[in-house]
């Protein structure tokens, strides 16, 4: 072999050589181990309480604390001690590095800090600083159990430890709903803070007309005094009663002394009065079911030859909740009703009656239509034959209005209804209709409802509503007509229907962060026993939705949850029936911003010592909190990392591999072998 070409040939077996020693490596797996140590500097939490509170101290003030904490971030800093400044309240934040140094907080939150130092597992973490004034009023509290003593939390405590001067009228305790005429008691708790041994005067008001006034003696340190009020309210609607407590001279937080609330008084006795104009067998059977209740009282005015009985004079006299038109007007008396149409929607507007229209076989159809128009109803074309009874159902509308109503026969096929002979045919344009004649493929009512203004009124189209109650004796369906009747007069007479139930808050307005308290009161005790919720809305979006439930002790509904946000804050309370969602109230309150952390503006001294003690750090004043500086030391942390390179896991040694190669290629191309 040539000299010349056995040395160009060398470098070729030495790429050759190293590539296979480098497979033979990786087919070992070798690894490489060493150590390296690695030195940190760990840092100091300055953790700031930014509640409100904390703006209401005297010393120091506001400004004092913002320059004064600078000043102390500043000396760590000459003393080259890392640390940062984080804020927390009702959450933690770090924007004061950056500018905002508002003490704004909703209410103060230590249990915060402590997660915030447990989430990092104490990682790179020397100790922490604490300023507060210690007033918790969310959160687990301030801990006095033995944390991690390695890390020691220094607590500088802010104000002073007398407390500021507050009443507040705390809760009123009043039921949702009451009879007319009936006595009532309205329970309000005082709360005071502060240093107080003054007498209160707590006066309640309804409108601008004085109530009650009583004496009560307050001795602060958040001390309650319970006064109670006895109602007995002579006008129906809903009362509104506002409580309110004498202002001190020294407090510091005046719009927690009044609160008013809202109770919904109803009438001890409903008048309703049923015109028949000709006697009929619905007339019986309608008396009946009406007098069976004994919260309403009947006057019946049956037409004679001579005229109604008794005479007419009483009913355009008398106010009415409700008027019942029985098989009337009829031919005998058609014309003189029709002088009376303008009348009597006069006396339907100033005596704020409903109304409620029966068809019966006399009826004049010719003014009965025009005392329709005065519901904005109007008679349709007639599709069904009179003399022919039809089948019937109820539709979905009546289980959106009476969702809570048992009905018999109401989940069986509209076969099993008794079929009734048609009557009047009327357009339900604008009308909510409950029940359909079930003919062929057109829907004709049988009952409807509706509300024109504050007007409601009822419409039953056929002649023989008597066969309800006649032909289901001695049935499962016995109790059909009452069942069905009875609802529709309760909605009538505003005691039923979409308002089984009242609701109320405790009182009208909050301040964010406390507890609210809603309480609702059925109609019929024991006739609702399952639990609801609440929807919460501000902004018309939900922000919260809580359980409301059943006492049945009390026979209320309760459902309690914080004011978490301020602003107008509504509520809408739902029951599920049958698988559907029905709306059963709605209401609103007001939650003043931030108010709640001005009930205690003190420093809580104790709990931050415990906090200090057992977590080996010290407790200190506002006045000495220099003196921490001299404790908080420079804290390094040594720490060996042990590195492991698996070769057949690095692209290093891949890539070498890969040089090599391309190499050897280019030498052969070189030389001339390729």
């Amino acid at each position: 072999m040539n000299i010349g070409f056995s040395k160009r040939l060398r470098p070729i077996l030495f790429f050759r050589f190293a590539v296979v020693i480098l497979l033979v490596l990786l087919f070992l797996e070798p690894k490489i181990e060493f150590n390296k140590e690695k030195t940190s500097e760990l840092n100091w939490n300055i953790y700031v309480d930014r509640s409100l509170s904390m703006s209401y101290h005297s010393h120091p003030s506001s400004i004092s604390f913002v320059s004064g904490l600078d000043e102390f971030g500043k000396k760590l800093d000459q003393r080259g001690i890392r640390s940062s400044i984080i804020g927390f309240g009702s959450e933690i934040d770090s924007i004061w590095s950056l500018g905002n140094k508002k003490l704004d907080g909703i209410s103060t939150n230590i249990g915060l800090v402590m997660n915030h130092m447990e989430d990092s597992n104490y990682h790179g973490i020397a100790g922490a600083v604490l300023f507060t004034d210690g007033q918790v009023n969310l959160g687990t509290g301030i801990p006095t159990e033995v944390i991690n003593k390695r890390v020691p939390i220094h607590v500088v405590g802010i104000g002073d430890a007398n407390p500021m001067v507050d009443v507040e009228v705390h809760s009123i305790d009043a039921p949702p709903l009451v009879i007319k005429g009936e006595e009532a008691d309205l329970d309000v708790t005082v709360l005071s803070h502060g240093q107080i041994n003054e007498r209160g005067n707590v006066t309640l008001y309804q409108g601008n007309k004085l109530i009650g006034s009583k004496v009560i003696s307050l001795s602060g340190g958040g001390s309650q005094e319970k006064v109670r009020f006895r109602l007995k309210p002579s006008m129906t609607g809903r009362a509104n009663y506002r409580v309110q407590v004498n202002a001190l001279a020294e407090e510091i937080n005046i719009k927690n002394n009044k609160q008013t609330v809202q109770i919904q008084v109803l009438k001890d006795e409903y008048r309703i009065a049923v015109l028949t104009g000709a006697p009929n067998f619905n007339t019986n059977v309608l008396k009946r079911i009406i007098i069976s209740n004994p919260e309403i009282a009947l006057d019946h005015f049956v037409y004679r030859q001579n005229g109604f009985q008794p005479p007419l004079k009483q009913f355009w006299d008398k106010q009415y909740d409700l008027i019942l038109f029985d098989n009337h007007p009829i031919a005998e008396n058609h014309k003189i009703w029709k002088n009376y149409l303008k009348v009597f929607a006069k006396k339907l507007v100033s005596h704020q009656s409903n109304l409620g229209i029966i068809f019966g076989p006399d009826m004049d159809e010719t003014t009965v239509k025009e005392f329709l128009s005065l519901l904005d109803i109007k008679l349709s074309k007639q599709l069904l034959e009179k003399d022919s009874p039809v089948g019937w159902t109820l539709t979905e509308n009546w289980l959106k209005l009476f969702p809570f109503n048992s009905i018999s026969g109401i989940d069986r096929t509209h076969n099993e209804f008794p079929p009734l002979l048609p009557g009047l045919e009327i357009d339900s344009a604008g009308t909510k209709v409950l029940a359909n004649y079930t003919s062929s493929n057109v829907e004709v009512p049988l009952f409807l409802t509706g509300q024109k203004n504050s007007l409601r009124f009822f419409v039953w189209t056929s002649p023989d509503m008597y066969a309800l109650f006649y032909r289901t004796q001695g049935t499962p369906l016995s109790g059909l007509l009452g069942d069905m009747v009875d609802p529709i007069l309760g909605w009538l007479l505003n005691t039923g229907g979409d308002q089984e139930i009242y609701f109320r808050t405790n009182k009208n307005s909050y301040q964010q962060g406390e507890r609210v308290e809603l309480t609702g009161k059925p109609l019929h005790r024991n006739q609702f026993v399952d639990e609801g919720v609440v929807n919460i809305y501000l902004n018309e979006k939900i922000i919260s939705t809580k359980p409301m439930i059943y006492d049945p002790g009390t026979g209320l509904f309760r459902s309690r949850f914080w004011a978490s946000q301020s602003g107008t804050i509504g509520y809408e309370v739902e029951f599920d029936q049958s698988g559907k969602s029905h709306l059963m109230g709605r209401g609103s309150f007001q939650v003043q911003e931030s108010q709640i952390e001005l009930n205690n503006v003190y420093l809580n001294e104790k709990p931050l010592q415990r906090l200090a003690e057992v977590s080996n750090g010290v407790y200190k004043n506002w006045d000495r909190r220099n003196d921490i500086v001299s404790l908080i030391q420079p804290v390094s942390r040594k720490q060996s990392l042990a590195y492991i390179i698996a070769l057949n896991e690095n692209i290093l040694f891949f890539i070498c591999i890969l040089g090599l190669l391309t190499s050897e290629w280019i030498i052969r191309r070189r030389i001339g072998l390729m």
